[in-house]
C-alpha cells in the first residue's frame, strides 16, 4: 500500500489533534473543584477527568474499527464535530443528574 506524505500543515494538524485529549486534561485538572461546585457534583469531581479518559481507553477499538471501514479521513472530521458537539454541551449540563 502506498502512504502519501504528509505536508508540514498535515503534520502540525496531525500533533495538534493527537494532543486534544491530553491538553484538555491538563487544562481542565487545576479548575476541577470550581468546575464540579459549579455544577452541584462537587463529591464527584473526580468523574470529571476520569469519565472522559476511560471513554477514549473503551471507545479506542472502536475508532480503529471504524477506520478501517470508512478511512481516517472521514472518521476523524467525524470524530471532531462529535468532540466539538460533546464538548459544547456542558454548557447545558446542570448538576450530576440533570436529566431528571
Amino acid at each position: 500500500m502506498y502512504l502519501k506524505q504528509l505536508t508540514i500543515l498535515g503534520n502540525y494538524t496531525l500533533l495538534c489533534i493527537s494532543s486534544l485529549t491530553i491538553m484538555v486534561g491538563a487544562l481542565v485538572t487545576p479548575g476541577v473543584i470550581s468546575i464540579s461546585n459549579a455544577l452541584g457534583t462537587s463529591d464527584n469531581a473526580v468523574l470529571l477527568i476520569t469519565l472522559p479518559a476511560l471513554g477514549a481507553v473503551f471507545f479506542a477499538p472502536v475508532a480503529g474499527k471504524l477506520i478501517d471501514t470508512y478511512g481516517a479521513y472521514r472518521s476523524l472530521i467525524v470524530g471532531l464535530l462529535l468532540y466539538g458537539f460533546l464538548g459544547a454541551s456542558v454548557y447545558w449540563l446542570h448538576g450530576f443528574f440533570c436529566f431528571q
